[in-house]
């Protein structure tokens, strides 16, 4: 056999393949089942599935497309979606890094556009009470990406069957399990429902987001932190403690976070006090950072804010490597533990040992409507405001009302999870109770709490006419905090890793 008579028969088997594939492609799009269905384009595909997703409870992403997934999933929830649990694994290897030098911070960036969508008014109402969205990362690299719908459905590339498509190219397959004929295809089914349980299951979890009043209140708390003066007088008193272990520190550059940040009002303090200082910021809520993020100082100033849940320590701490190291964590006036609980509390004191140093400080500063100080003329009793809320919730939900923590199991507490008291220090604030009233009485909080805890409208904007009065003219208690300065005990043989 001459190379011409070769040549001419490796032709011939390139028609063959390349006709086989064709033929491939027309069985798969024109076949007699139609539930299985093949795109030239991903985006081809992107109608069906949102239209898929609009019905579906349950839904898996799998190195999905990180920079375009917030941007689907809105027009998923513009169709009043019924989905009740968003998980979203994210592509990378285990040390952060994958296709692009940027992969990380896209993939934060991602996480904080997906939770403003979902956060934003619009969507916020249309979420069922017990809605999820969770975030992880992948500890390695698959060679498929994708989504799983409750279970029976798949959109996934379409590589993976058709082996002369390049690896490059976009092409997409989506399939019903109920519908699947073919012995191969359900074979196929089978492999890949137990690759996404099995990539679920060792991905690295990075947090989730919440569903909580603060979502729609930023601007109206905004407004009241800036008016506050009892607010800003104890912002004041923290830089002063701050000033305070900088004047012991050997460092001139200390690293410092503020969690909790909210509106970012302490963040803005922070960077005109110590424009030498590596400021960072964190909130569980994405509307908070987003806001924090859009103020000019703090975008000029920062490398932005972290969707982070103070009380979560199942996160993988190593994702957020870059925040280690703290010569300082800030959290000022945002932990209410009768809400949030001891075993909240307690995780709260760990988060924080996971990100400061071996000798950092943390700076706690807390409302004594958290803890009780004994003699003090406060309680939960003589505060009009919170004694009515405690009752309509109460009545409401038939829940227990909450009950401060002495300030002696408290300081006990801290003293367990290895923090010593270096100072503590009670002030008092006069606090304008017009201003608190008028600030909760604000449309987007009040729809917030009734929707958050259940109570009556009308009722609920009865008590608080019937109180905007009582509570202005009687005199009211000053705000009061307790600041703490505590430091980690760098002897203690437990520390949480």
């Amino acid at each position: 056999m001459t190379i011409t008579d070769i040549l001419n028969v490796l032709n011939i088997a390139r028609y063959i393949k390349n006709l086989l594939q064709k033929i491939s492609k027309i069985k798969l799009s024109f076949g007699i089942n139609r539930d299985i269905i093949y795109f030239e384009k991903r985006s081809d595909s992107d109608e069906l599935m949102i239209s898929e997703l609009t019905k579906a409870t349950s839904v898996i992403f799998i190195g999905t497309s990180h920079r375009k997934l917030a941007g689907f999933l809105e027009k998923v929830f513009d169709r009043n979606s019924k989905l009740k649990e968003i998980k979203v694994l994210y592509a990378c290897d285990k040390d952060g890094e994958a296709r692009d030098k940027n992969f990380r911070q896209t993939m934060l960036t991602s996480i904080k556009n997906i939770g403003n969508i979902i956060g934003s008014e619009s969507v916020y109402y249309k979420l069922s009470e017990n809605f999820n969205l969770s975030f992880h990362q992948m500890t390695y690299n698959c060679y498929f990406n994708g989504c799983r719908i409750d279970n029976d459905k798949f959109f996934i590339s379409h590589q993976i069957y058709s082996k002369g498509i390049e690896a490059e190219e976009e092409h997409t397959i989506f399939f019903k399990k109920n519908h699947i004929t073919e012995k191969e295809l359900g074979r196929i089914f089978k492999c890949y429902n137990e690759a996404f349980d099995t990539l679920y299951q060792r991905s690295n979890y990075l947090g989730r987001f919440h569903k909580d009043l603060w979502n729609l209140s930023v601007r109206e708390w905004n407004t009241f932190i800036n008016k506050s003066e009892a607010y800003k007088s104890s912002m004041k008193d923290v830089l002063k403690i701050l000033k305070e272990v900088v004047s012991n520190s050997k460092e001139e550059k200390l690293r410092v976070m503020e969690v909790c940040s909210g509106t970012g009002q302490l963040v803005e303090m922070l960077i005109e006090e110590f424009p030498n200082f590596e400021i960072f910021f964190i909130d569980k809520s994405p509307k908070m950072i987003n806001f924090c993020e859009s103020k000019e100082k703090i975008k000029n100033r920062t490398k932005g804010g972290y969707i982070l849940d103070v009380t979560d320590t199942a996160i993988h701490f190593d994702f957020f490597k870059e925040l280690f190291n703290m010569d300082v964590i800030i959290c000022h006036i945002s932990l209410p533990i009768p809400e949030i609980g001891i075993e909240n509390f307690k995780n709260f004191l760990v988060f924080c040992q996971k990100f400061l140093k071996d000798d950092g400080y943390l700076i706690l500063s807390l409302l004594n409507t958290t803890i009780q100080i004994s003699g003090d003329k406060y309680n939960l009793n003589n505060d009009p405001l919170r004694t009515r809320l405690m009752a309509l919730r109460k009545r409401s939900d038939k829940r227990k009302t909450k009950t401060l923590i002495p300030k002696e199991d408290f300081e006990m507490i801290l003293k367990e999870l290895n923090f010593d008291i270096e100072k503590c220090v009670r002030k008092s604030y006069p606090f304008d109770m017009e201003q608190r009233i008028n600030m909760w009485h604000t449309p987007a909080i009040l729809d917030t709490l009734l929707d958050y805890e259940r109570i009556d409208k009308n009722k609920l904007k009865e008590e608080f006419l019937t109180l905007k009065e009582e509570l202005i003219t009687n005199k009211t208690p000053d705000m009061i905090v307790m600041h703490y300065l505590l430091k980690v005990n760098k002897s203690s043989t437990k520390r949480f890793i």
